[in-house]
């Protein structure tokens, strides 16, 4: 049972998302599988999760980044 009382509002490319799913990986899967839909520009959470998690960190890569850069950078 990954999500429960699943909902999702769309109004133009906006999508905001409702539910309940046991783990922060499952919402951020979620959040991802939305986001990756061709015409969603954005996607609003209003998922909650049973057993909170930090949030995964998202790094957008720029030109003249390298690995190295990205790692020290890296808030682990």
């Amino acid at each position: 049972m990954p999500i429960t009382d699943f909902d999702v509002d769309i109004e133009g490319d906006n999508v905001k998302v409702f539910g309940t799913v046991e783990s922060q990986e499952v919402r951020e899967k979620v959040i991802l599988t939305l986001g990756n839909v061709e015409g969603v520009a954005t996607v609003t959470d209003e998922i909650n999760v049973i057993v909170p998690e930090p949030e995964a960190v998202f790094y957008e890569v720029k030109s003249g980044d390298s690995l190295s850069k990205i790692s020290k950078n890296a808030l682990w």
